[in-house]
């Protein structure tokens, strides 16, 4: 392992790494000083390699980081100019350009401020890049904080910044199968109407997010202009505990037209009360999130931590279909089946009128001997040639509201499933919920009871 110190006015092009220095920058002299992450680069720093950047470095015509593309990576700390023994974060431009900025090769980068007048590019095929601590600008209408969009890029962002100097940058671009992974950090600068926008072509791509605050989104959509378009190739997008600002239009807004997009939300609130039910799922044929007790809901349901009831809330699309229902997880709750109760009954309201080929559920319950082997569930109308279904039992014994009010207006239903023949194990069941009919509202309960 080498260090290759860098700092603006540095002189150093050859000789290679040193030993890792101390004291200040001004102490190092600048013969041992690389002007630019680049100069360190072509001299040598690379798997495994440090590069120490001076947080009073400023570099306005970065060239392309060529990291390694085998091994480890090479590693980028930001430090202080006085004492390069201390990592910091930096508040200003480290690296300023109206072009493009881009990194291949595999990087790992500590506390960087990054400016960029067009984007930030991981560049080129099964390149990877943690950024930790940095800060991503953009600042034209069009720019893009980070742009993932070469073949197989693998991109992490660790408690760090996308900031926007326009109302017109588009914080994340993603395709080509590239991987984006983002634990904490924020969106901030000027407010922005997108998070993810566009792309998603040549393979489409996958973002995970866990606690990303995405408030300064004040408006429009997390997921812009993307799912609907017959170029559009697979999106799976999931956010967790990501606080969301109450102005926000909503999550997705193109319908999906293939089943192979999805995106997901839990607990992704605009207030601490809504963080613990809220959730909501989008798909080919519809969507499902969560209502709280200001509507439909049912009373027997059990309250959140802040006393709140919560219905499921299912809209389905023209997508919708036998052949490709739109289906979601049901609440996951440890059941003893092995007693007396062997039954599962899971509650509905609806405007139509629904049977068994309308919706059911399925999934998998485990066998009460051989434990490991699975036994699949399924409700649906056995009869595989039948048009019309039966018509699901009432449920006379729930109290579904609207608010404070009674519910009517609406079929109160249940659906059951009955596991006396079966002899399954105690455990967490795992079943989701297959909506086939077009075009209808569906309420489900959050609660499922346990019948002998």
């Amino acid at each position: 392992m080498s260090y290759f110190p860098v700092k603006t006015g540095g002189a150093r092009t050859s000789g290679g790494g040193i030993t890792k220095p101390s004291g200040s920058f001004a102490s190092l002299g600048s013969a041992a000083i690389y002007a630019d992450r680049g100069l360190a680069i072509a001299d040598g720093a690379g798997s495994g390699d440090i590069v120490i950047v001076s947080d009073a470095h400023i570099d306005t015509s970065p060239p392309t980081m060529a990291g390694p593309t085998t091994g480890d990576f090479l590693r980028t700390i930001v430090v202080e100019d006085l004492n390069c023994d201390v990592s910091v974060t930096s508040t200003s431009a480290n690296e300023s350009s109206s072009a493009d900025i881009s990194h291949t090769g595999r990087h790992h980068v500590y506390g960087i401020y990054y400016s960029v007048g067009d984007d930030f590019i991981i560049a080129s095929s099964n390149s990877m890049f943690i950024g930790e601590e940095c800060t991503f600008h953009a600042t034209g209408t069009g720019d893009k904080c980070i742009s993932a969009v070469t073949d197989g890029v693998y991109t992490k962002l660790i408690n760090s910044k996308l900031s926007a100097g326009n109302a017109g940058v588009i914080p994340v671009v993603i395709s080509n199968g590239a991987i984006f992974d983002i634990t904490g950090g924020a969106l901030i600068g000027t407010a922005v109407t997108k998070f993810i926008s566009s792309f998603f072509v040549n393979g489409g791509g996958a973002l995970s997010a866990r606690g990303f605050d995405l408030t300064n989104l004040t408006s429009g959509y997390v997921l812009n202009g993307v799912g609907g378009g017959a170029a559009d190739d697979n999106i799976n997008v999931s956010l967790y505990d990501c606080p969301v600002n109450a102005g926000l239009t909503g999550f997705v807004d193109e319908t999906f037209i293939s089943p192979g997009k999805t995106f997901e939300a839990y607990g992704c609130a605009a207030i601490s009360e809504a963080k613990a039910h809220q959730f909501h799922i989008e798909g080919y044929g519809g969507f499902v999130d969560d209502q709280d007790d200001a509507g439909i809901h049912r009373d027997e349901s059990e309250p959140t931590e802040f006393g709140i009831k919560v219905s499921m809330h299912c809209v389905t699309n023209a997508n919708a279909s036998i052949a490709a229902p739109f289906n979601f997880k049901l609440t996951r709750k440890f059941v003893a089946l092995s007693g007396a109760k062997k039954k599962l009954r899971f509650y509905i309201a609806s405007e139509t009128a629904l049977t068994d080929l309308d919706v059911f559920i399925q999934g998998i319950l485990m066998d009460g001997t051989t434990k490991h082997i699975p036994v699949l569930i399924n409700t649906r109308n056995s009869d595989r040639l039948a048009v019309t279904g039966t018509a699901l039992p009432t449920d006379s014994g729930s109290t579904w509201k609207d608010g404070a009010s009674d519910l009517t207006g609406y079929y109160e239903r249940y659906i059951e499933i009955d596991t006396t023949a079966l002899a399954v194990s105690d455990g967490v069941i795992d079943l989701g919920m297959y909506v086939t009919k077009p075009s209808i509202v569906l309420y489900v309960c959050t609660k499922h009871d346990q019948v002998a």
